[in-house]
């Protein structure tokens, strides 16, 4: 867990504190709590899904252009250009990223603490409202949605600080200094989990939008199909890739996400998207201060895609001895010896 110092100067004397980051006080919605619990019970609960193909974006220059003008911003910026054609521009108090396809847009703005902050952040259904909201009438360009996709709430997570003000004899008690709400999506029904395919948005305690991250890639399902494994077989592969052995019901897994498997911008491949799960758990005890936490994430197909940026996917297809022969081998933990 990453923490930001900051200090100020007030008529009480000097406060320090600590603003955690928005990932320490999440808390799921129906939509993943529902599907951790058929994930647990049944995998993807279907017997085969179509494979999903990356669609071009829109470009860099195109989601930039919509951008600057809804969020306001653009004026004395600084542009830079990466290796990789991602565009970066930089103003008085903010920071916009655009990936090279248009379809990855990150955007913060420096806003200070709020030592006002309330103890409690903004209601989770005020906040999905709020998303809702702000994706209608910022990201309308850059959030496409296919025949049979939807957007689905996730979760919200609150940034809490606290400090101590020396003139006192007791610490102050947290505050919330910004509330954010995460979206995913579904194709044809089924989930997308993982990194990928995901809507974040922050937002102060005045309501205003702080920050935003998309990462929305353009899918078409095509018609080759992949056969699931059932729930079974499904666990038993999981036992295979997994640190430590696990069950649905252990209360070592923290959670189970099935559906299709979206790594995230940096991490995808040519390959075309297929099914997995991912499965939080730790390696001892809820409690154990010495329990490490592990995050697999298995393929569920009978058969599986090669995809060499998948590190299990890339492992299965070496088991089957599927992979391309101009791949480097890996090790037994699944990462490229280099």
């Amino acid at each position: 867990m990453n923490f930001s110092r900051w200090m100020v100067s007030t008529c009480c004397g000097l406060i320090a504190a600590f603003a955690g980051t928005l990932g320490a006080f999440a808390g799921p919605l129906k939509a993943s709590v529902d599907l951790d619990a058929s994930s647990r019970a049944q995998g993807l609960g279907r017997t085969d899904v179509n494979l999903l193909s990356y669609d071009p974006g829109p470009g860099n220059d195109n989601t930039l252009a919509v951008m600057k003008g809804r969020l306001g911003v653009g004026a004395s910026a600084t542009r830079t250009e990466t290796r990789d054609g991602t565009t970066k521009l930089i103003g008085p108090g903010w920071k916009l990223t655009i990936a090279a396809d248009g379809t990855f847009v990150h955007f913060r703005r420096d806003v200070p603490a709020d030592l006002k902050a309330p103890p409690e952040g903004i209601s989770a259904n005020e906040l999905v409202s709020l998303g809702n909201d702000a994706i209608t009438k910022l990201l309308g360009d850059v959030v496409t949605l296919a025949p049979g996709e939807e957007i689905v709430p996730l979760h919200v997570r609150y940034q809490r600080m606290w400090g101590h003000d020396p003139s006192k004899a007791m610490p102050d008690a947290t505050r919330v200094n910004a509330s954010a709400v995460t979206f995913g999506r579904k194709v044809g029904g089924v989930p997308v989990v993982g990194p990928g395919s995901k809507i974040v948005l922050t937002f102060g305690n005045d309501r205003t939008l702080q920050a935003l991250e998309v990462d929305w890639p353009r899918l078409t399902q095509i018609a080759q199909k992949q056969s699931l494994l059932g729930a079974d077989d499904l666990w038993a592969r999981i036992n295979t890739m997994a640190k430590v052995p696990i069950s649905a019901s252990d209360p070592k897994v923290h959670s189970v996400e099935c559906g299709y498997f979206d790594p995230g911008a940096r991490l995808r491949s040519d390959s075309p998207m297929q099914a997995g799960c991912a499965v939080r758990y730790l390696s001892g005890t809820p409690g154990d201060l010495a329990a490490t936490g592990f995050v697999t994430v298995v393929p569920a197909g009978r058969s599986v895609v090669t995809d060499m940026k998948w590190p299990e996917a890339r492992q299965l297809c070496e088991a089957a001895g599927q992979c391309p022969a101009s791949a480097p081998a890996i090790t037994s933990g699944g990462k490229s010896r280099r």
